[in-house]
């Protein structure tokens, strides 16, 4: 139960963190690194589909045109669009505490199976 809330209380925080770089705009830039009519493109023009019926925001879909998945944190920070799929790997010096909680599955992989791993990821990411 408490896992669940944590995991609310970060949607929230993230909805509110994106809906505030959007706030002034129009519409909604969504760029991600994948070819068009993949279905990451089908998913993302499902959201914005979404986006537009519940908000007054438009929206625009790019597919591998405006941003490619090395570009996609910078992209962001640049506002070149103000959504994007983030892969925290190819990024890590920016985003060491999500990548480290993915090196903590490499444990698991030693041999002898770790009793404190999910203990210390459930640590780390309760901070």
């Amino acid at each position: 139960m408490m896992q669940k809330n944590n995991l609310i209380k970060v949607a929230a925080a993230l909805s509110l963190m994106s809906a505030a770089g959007v706030a002034q705009a129009d519409t909604m830039r969504i760029a991600h690194g994948f070819p068009a009519q993949s279905i990451v493109d089908d998913t993302f023009k499902t959201l914005a589909q979404h986006v537009e019926e519940n908000t007054d925001l438009d929206t625009e879909v790019f597919a591998l045109t405006v941003l490619d998945l090395k570009q996609a944190s910078p992209g962001l920070t640049s506002g070149v669009a103000d959504s994007t799929m983030l892969l925290t790997a190819y990024f890590p010096s920016e985003f060491s505490e999500q990548n480290f909680v993915a090196d903590l599955t490499m444990v698991a992989n030693l041999g002898e199976r770790p009793t404190s791993i999910g203990a210390t990821v459930r640590r780390w990411v309760g901070r």
